[in-house]
This record gives C-alpha cells, sequence and structure tokens, in this order.
C-alpha cells in the first residue's frame, strides 16, 4: 500500500513552514519601508534630545493669539519668470507671553547652510531648505515685529534636522477656531497652527535591493496658540498729539495702537481733513513721514483696522511751524563811558527761536558792569571804575530743539572821570608886532592833566606851536590876519580826549612900543 503523500501533521508542519517563509520574505520587502524606515528617520529629526515637533510645540504654547505668522510665502524664479511658490517655509512667533522676553522672535522653518571662513555654520529660512533651523532675533524699535530676516543677524540659531537628512517639505497654516461667546463674551478668536513636515534620510537601508529606499517620515499636528481663550482690550488708538514739525525739515513719528487683534492697518479715514503737506502715512506701521512744505496745525482723522476687522478712528494734531529766520546779533558797537558815571547799553540779537540766554564767551567786561540776557535784547550796565578799552565776545543762544547761537566781538572805552576838557584861552590872540619876536601860551583845563598841543592848520611859516601850547616867531613886516586851527589832547589812558580850537592873529603895532 502507498504512503500517502502528506500526512495530517506533515501538512500542518508543511503550511507552518509556508507562512514563516512568506513572512520572512514579507519583513525583507515592508520592514524595509515601514517599521525600519520610520526608526531611523525619527531619530535624524531631533538633535540634544529636542525634536523639531517639541520646538514648535515650545514656541507655539507660548505665543498669544495674533502673535504667530507663516514666513512666506515666496515667489520662485524660473528662467526670469516670477512663480508664487505657495510654500510657507516656516514660522515666526512674535509678541510673547511673559513666558519668553518681549524683545525677541522666534523663527522656525526650512532653512538652507551656509559656512562662514572660520568653518561655523549660519542658517537662512528658504522654502527650498533641506534642514530644520531655529532662529531668535531681536526686535527693535519698539514695532512689536520680527526683523528682515535677509538682512538682520540672528542672536542664537540652532539645526534641528541632522546632516543625515533632507528636509524634503514643510508647511504651515493657521486655521481659525470661533470664541464661545457665552462662556467668553470678551475674547478673540482663538487659533490653530497646523503643519506637516516629510523628512528624508541621505543613504539608502540595506535590504532587498529592488525594494530598497531611502527612508522618509511624515510629522503632521495641530498647535493651540494661547492655551486658553483669551481676553483682549478694545483696540484703540493711542496717540492724540504727534511730534511737531519744521517745514522744509525731515519729519518722522508714529500713530501708537493697542488691543484688538495685530496685526493692524493704518488709513486716513474717509472725509478727514488732509496731512500736512508733504507728509504720508505708511498703511502698515502707523508712521507719517516725510518733509512738511506748509505751516499750521493740522488734525487728520486716522483709521485703523485689526485683523478681526475691527475698527477705530481718531483726529489727531500735527503742528508744522515755518523754518526760523537764522539767528543773527545786530549790534556791532556801544559807545564809551565815563569812570563814575551809569553806564546801561543794549545788544540786540533777531531771528532764530525766542527767548534768547546770553553770556560773555571771551574778554573782559568793564569792572562793575555785568551783561543781563533778555529777548531781543541784553543788557550791560553798571557803573565802571577803572579808565581802560575793554574788548570782549558776546554769544546768544536760542531755544530751538537743537539750538542755534550767535557771536559778536565789541568794545567799550571807558574814560577818566572830572570835567571835560576845554580850552580856556581866549580865542583873539593879542597881536604880533611887524619885525619883532613873538610869544604867546595857549591854556586848557579838564579831562586828565598833562596836555599836548599840536598843529592843525591856518599857521603861517613864521610862527610855530610847541607840545607845551607856546605860540613863538618873528612876525614879519606884513601879512595876516589868521586863523589858527590847534588841538589839545589830556593824559586819559588808553584813549586821550582832545579838543580843537580856532584862534584869530593879526599883526600890529610897533617894537618896543614906539610909535
Amino acid at each position: 500500500m502507498r504512503k500517502p503523500a502528506f500526512t495530517l501533521i506533515e501538512l500542518i508542519i508543511s503550511v507552518a513552514l509556508l507562512i514563516v517563509a512568506i513572512s520572512i520574505a514579507l519583513f525583507a520587502t515592508v520592514g524595509v519601508n515601514g517599521l525600519i524606515q520610520r526608526s531611523e528617520a525619527r531619530g535624524v529629526i531631533s538633535e540634544a534630545g529636542r525634536t523639531t515637533s517639541d520646538e514648535i510645540r515650545r514656541v507655539v504654547n507660548n505665543a498669544p493669539v495674533g502673535g504667530v505668522a507663516p514666513v512666506g510665502p515666496y515667489t520662485t524664479m524660473i528662467n526670469g519668470v516670477p512663480v508664487p511658490d505657495g510654500t510657507y517655509a516656516g514660522i515666526q512667533v512674535v509678541d510673547f507671553s511673559s513666558a519668553q522676553s518681549s524683545s525677541a522672535c522666534t523663527v522656525i522653518g526650512r532653512a538652507i547652510v551656509s559656512s562662514t571662513p572660520g568653518g561655523e555654520e549660519q542658517y537662512s529660512i528658504d522654502p527650498t531648505g533641506t534642514l530644520v533651523a531655529v532662529m531668535i532675533y531681536t526686535i527693535t524699535g519698539g514695532t512689536g515685529r520680527c526683523p528682515d530676516m535677509n538682512i538682520s543677524t540672528p542672536i542664537y540659531q540652532n539645526r534641528l534636522t541632522n546632516n543625515q537628512s533632507i528636509v524634503k517639505d514643510m508647511r504651515f497654516y493657521l486655521q481659525t477656531i470661533p470664541c464661545q461667546p457665552v462662556v467668553a463674551p470678551s475674547c478673540i478668536s482663538k487659533q490653530l497652527l497646523r503643519y506637516a513636515m516629510t523628512v528624508e534620510l541621505v543613504q539608502k537601508v540595506t535590504g532587498n535591493t529592488s525594494e530598497a529606499k531611502k527612508p522618509t517620515l511624515t510629522l503632521q499636528d495641530g498647535l493651540p496658540i494661547g492655551l486658553v481663550n483669551e481676553a483682549t482690550s478694545s483696540l484703540s488708538i493711542d496717540s492724540s498729539t504727534l511730534a511737531g514739525g519744521t517745514v522744509g525739515s525731515a519729519y518722522s513719528d508714529s500713530v501708537i495702537v493697542s488691543g484688538g487683534l495685530p496685526s493692524y492697518t493704518w488709513s486716513l479715514n474717509t472725509g478727514s481733513t488732509p496731512l500736512p503737506p508733504g507728509l504720508t502715512l505708511q498703511g502698515t506701521t502707523g508712521v507719517i513721514s516725510g518733509t512738511p512744505t506748509t505751516a499750521g496745525t493740522y488734525t487728520p482723522t486716522i483709521k485703523v483696522v485689526d485683523s478681526a476687522s475691527g475698527s477705530v478712528t481718531k483726529p489727531i494734531s500735527i503742528t508744522i511751524a515755518n523754518a526760523p529766520v537764522a539767528l543773527t546779533i545786530a549790534t556791532t558797537s556801544l559807545p564809551g563811558g565815563t569812570v563814575g558815571t551809569a553806564y546801561s547799553q543794549s545788544v540786540t540779537a533777531s531771528g532764530g527761536v525766542t527767548p534768547y540766554t546770553w553770556t560773555l564767551l571771551s574778554g573782559t567786561l568793564p569792572p562793575t558792569l555785568t551783561l543781563t540776557s533778555g529777548t531781543p535784547s541784553a543788557t550791560i550796565s553798571g557803573t565802571p571804575t577803572t579808565a581802560n578799552t575793554y574788548n570782549f565776545t558776546v554769544k546768544v543762544t536760542d531755544s530751538a530743539a537743537s539750538p542755534a547761537s550767535a557771536t559778536q566781538a565789541l568794545s567799550i572805552v571807558i574814560a577818566a572821570g572830572g570835567s571835560p576838557l576845554t580850552i580856556t584861552t581866549p580865542s583873539s590872540l593879542p597881536n604880533a608886532v611887524p619885525n619883532c619876536a613873538y610869544s604867546q601860551t595857549l591854556t586848557a583845563s579838564g579831562g586828565t592833566p598833562g596836555y599836548t598841543w599840536s598843529v592843525v592848520s591856518g599857521f603861517p611859516i613864521w610862527l610855530s606851536l610847541s607840545t607845551g601850547g607856546v605860540l613863538s616867531g618873528t612876525a614879519p613886516a606884513s601879512g595876516g590876519p589868521y586863523s589858527l586851527i590847534v588841538k589839545v589832547s589830556d593824559s586819559a589812558s588808553p584813549k586821550p580826549n582832545t579838543v580843537n580850537g580856532t584862534f584869530s592873529l593879526s599883526l600890529g603895532g610897533l617894537c618896543g612900543g614906539g610909535i
């Protein structure tokens, strides 16, 4: 009797062996594309114990509603033609909660890598990047916005994927979840950040040659922005009066907004009075800038709209002043004074922005005289005590925001005190006798004693005048009459006083009194 090909037990064993063989074959194929690839891929999307998902979650959990925005989309140039990419390279988070500094902006996304001459890696966000990086920037200027990542330097940067991986894709979008008015009537919309990221290993995994692949892993998640529905203050324009400006000078100031849901859009309200001529309002920043051309006070009405379509309007005031006239000192000289006699004179300025401040820049005023500030004039006053010539320079400064100043060199001559210098000799001199010697002494009084005489005009050739005031000479047989003009100077210092005198002289009589 022929033995059957398979007993029941042999059949069962054969089937079991076949199942094992099939399982081994399937694992060699499916395992490469399934369990192995996922476990190996997961290992490349973390560094220093922190995964990309962990980092995104950490940053987003600290952000309030309205504080998260995708970076992008970008436009790719293909053959010189711009083609919208539509891919968001990353997210940027600003306006942090108290858990983080409000002066920083964190950006996470696909990035490209470059190296410095010293070998240090640097990253920049780019939708075509092959790694994921985190960068933190300093927010400047009080804008509460991320800086321009193309020109700004991060204060911190780090990879979130390593050198064995390539980021094939990374996309973000914001989903708005409406508030529940019954629960939180004053809240604003809650948001959810959704993202998907695909990472691929650089090296293929060994296994069945026909089935070996580069392991990949796709991560997807949705993260709430703000852990609870957030109440917010009403949208408000905080500015009422902006800085003043000057015709012809560059101007810039901002309309400050608070509350509502960032970001904001500024505009000039319909029907509003215009801005000062020469100024414009930047809709994305609220900055009013330009060069004003016309003086006046302007009250334009500004409108602000937030991201939740809330809006508010408010008139603001801007005053533009005419450009000031150049500051100058009009006084160029001062009269002299006399010892013991009260002195008071003004030094006058014009232009600039009043009031003025006056100072003695250099030199010395006459003793006991003082300089007192005033507008438009300063006053130099007092009773001088010492004769001399005093040279000094005064300075005037105006009250402009950037003060202007002007200077002027001046002098004051202080003469000695006493009666004024006077010639006391009568104007009609005794006759000069023909052919006889002539002598006559001139006299003076007042001023500072110690007089000096000199000829001015009208003297005949035979007559002379000494510095002591003596007229002398031998009169001719005929001539005259003569009109003599002389000058006398006293001994005042540093500048003598002088007086001119005119005398008449005729010829007459006989020598020795004969007839």
